[in-house]
């Protein structure tokens, strides 16, 4: 199961991760620098899109449920990746 990143971390390190927003494309807000793609859609092409093996990979969707599946895939295809504690509800609180 892939780890979990609490925001104070996440805020510390944002510009060195590539950050997945896994929501569907009407859900508002996102974290600045985040890439919108929302979870069937990573994981029916996650083969075709570019995401860094080089980086930490960090996926968050509304609460986390949905970012920590995500996460879990990731992890799965050989990627470092962690989902953020909360989601988005708790890094925009």
């Amino acid at each position: 199961m892939a780890g979990l990143i609490q925001k104070e971390e996440l805020r510390q390190k944002k510009d060195e991760c590539y950050i997945i927003d896994v929501r569907e494309r009407d859900e508002p807000g996102q974290i600045e620098g985040a890439h919108k793609i929302p979870l069937g859609q990573l994981i029916r092409d996650s083969g075709k899109l570019p995401l860094p093996k080089d980086r930490e990979i960090i996926t968050y969707c509304a609460r986390g449920t949905r970012g920590q599946i995500a996460a879990d895939f990731l992890e799965k295809k050989g990627f470092r990746v962690r989902n953020v504690q909360g989601g988005f509800a708790e890094w925009s609180a």
